[in-house]
């Protein structure tokens, strides 16, 4: 009897955990169900907020109108690749020396070898086809990817870049080598073309494509100030670069990128992700779901990685789509900051950067410490080639007023409206670049990342954007 009694106690103890257990697994997984329907919903309207801006969601809205194989210069500019590629085999003894691009710097270049390079940059029939195709697809449109190479998402392939920044070092070598034989307007020329290459860029709506543009309108512009100290050139020339340096100025490079930054991560590479992830969690080792968290260690430390571990094993679905919420919320506030001039919104980006890496919760912004915070520097980078394109217009427009006037202007309101519509400001600060006449010369500058007046001194080594002004001088 006494057997029968502990049994039946036994058996009423287990039944009540088990009705428990199953109360408590039903309960758990109700507001698993409640907390998922809930962050999807709230991506949902985040999505739809976007729409009712009229923003691109999706790869159809992002992707610019197709053009047809005899209007598109990028099929011109692989033909200039691939014979850049042939000539740099063929003559890879001279190729290192190449300024602007080879592996000597060009003051160390032995004087035979510096003329062995002119003949072949000014008058090798290899060369001067390569720069022909090069000026001829600067003229066209130009369309690189297409909707196959979006839908790749972080895969997507761009090989392009690499060899259009190679080609702009080799536009500048050649308008050095120009310069030096005194030939200013064909060395401005050449400097033309390659301001117009980097626009060829422009109906690419990638972070990456726009900071290479960025980069090949920094080295065309060096070389121009380089160019102007070796003589003079035409109003002609002159007007001409200004026209597109103007044009240049006026342009928003990163606010379309990041929109589509938006769409390639936020939309396609993250449920992407989530759905790899959730349907193969279980099947995982060890070592490869730590994997998942490895851009992290570097970010936050090994300690934020258990949480992070847990937080996803938990529910892998709810973490991606509070993952892709943070990530949609962040990008919204991002894009709404740089529709704005920078000086506008300087200090805003730097708490907000601050918020992101500091505040948010890892288990939930995850995904958007990997994708985001190199995005701040981006409209930083944006505004200093701004700041040098501003120097470029209104040094341009100087040697415009010299040449009519005989003398440079004493001030930049001599310059308006006779050579320029309006005056250029500086992206830093909202306000008029800095200009001196010197006594043959003068300098114009923008203050800079440090917003501090540094009288024309430029910054140097690795804190030269914050140490100094963004200076050209004359």
């Amino acid at each position: 009897m006494e057997k029968r009694k502990i049994y039946r106690r036994s058996l009423v103890v287990f039944s009540i955990l088990l009705a428990i257990g199953i109360v408590s697994y039903t309960i758990f997984n109700y507001i698993n169900f409640l907390t998922s329907s809930s962050v999807k919903r709230e991506v949902a309207k985040e999505i739809q907020k976007i729409k009712d801006k009229r923003e691109p969601t999706t790869i159809e809205e992002l992707i610019p109108e197709e053009i047809a194989d005899e209007e598109n210069g990028a099929l011109i500019y692989r033909e200039a690749f691939k014979a850049r590629k042939d000539l740099a085999k063929k003559y890879k003894e001279i190729e290192k020396y190449i300024p602007c691009e080879g592996t000597v710097t060009w003051d160390k270049v032995p004087e035979t070898e510096k003329k062995k390079v002119k003949n072949l940059i000014l008058h090798n029939f290899g060369y001067i086809k390569f720069y022909r195709l090069f000026e001829k697809a600067s003229r066209m449109r130009c369309q690189f990817l297409k909707r196959k190479d979006y839908e790749k998402g972080a895969a997507m392939l761009l090989s392009h870049l690499a060899q259009f920044r190679s080609c702009a070092r080799m536009l500048a070598a050649k308008a050095k080598l120009q310069a030096e034989n005194k030939e200013i307007e064909e060395s401005l020329n050449t400097c033309l073309i390659g301001l117009r290459v980097s626009r060829s860029l422009s109906d690419e709506p990638i972070i990456i494509s726009q900071l290479v543009r960025i980069a090949m309108d920094a080295i065309i512009l060096k070389q121009v100030e380089e160019i102007l100290k070796k003589g003079e050139g035409s109003i002609k020339i002159y007007q001409a670069l200004v026209e597109e340096i103007r044009n240049e100025r006026k342009n928003k490079l990163i606010y379309p990128g990041l929109m589509s930054e938006r769409v390639v991560f936020g939309m396609i590479e993250i449920p992407r992700l989530k759905k790899r992830a959730t349907e193969k969690w279980e099947e995982m080792t060890d070592e490869e779901k730590k994997k998942i968290f490895k851009p992290l260690i570097e970010l936050t430390g090994k300690e934020e990685i258990s949480v992070l571990e847990k937080a996803f094993s938990e529910n892998p679905e709810i973490f991606f789509d509070e993952n892709e919420l943070t990530y949609l919320r962040t990008m919204a506030k991002m894009i709404s900051l740089v529709k704005r001039p920078y000086w506008e919104v300087k200090e805003e980006l730097k708490k907000f950067e601050k918020q992101i890496l500091k505040k948010l919760p890892k288990q939930k912004a995850f995904l958007t410490l990997i994708f985001v915070p190199a995005l701040f520097r981006c409209y930083n980078q944006e505004a200093r080639i701004d700041a040098q394109l501003g120097n470029a217009e209104i040094a341009l427009a100087c040697y415009i007023y010299k040449a009519k006037c005989g003398k440079y202007p004493e001030s930049l309101n001599e310059l308006v409206p006779g050579v320029l519509p309006s005056l250029p400001l500086d992206p830093f600060t909202g306000r008029n670049y800095i200009y001196r006449k010197r006594d043959k010369g003068f300098i114009v500058y923008s203050l800079g990342d440090n917003l501090k007046d540094d009288s024309g001194k430029r910054g140097k080594g690795k804190n030269k954007w914050e140490g100094g002004d963004i200076v050209w001088e004359e």
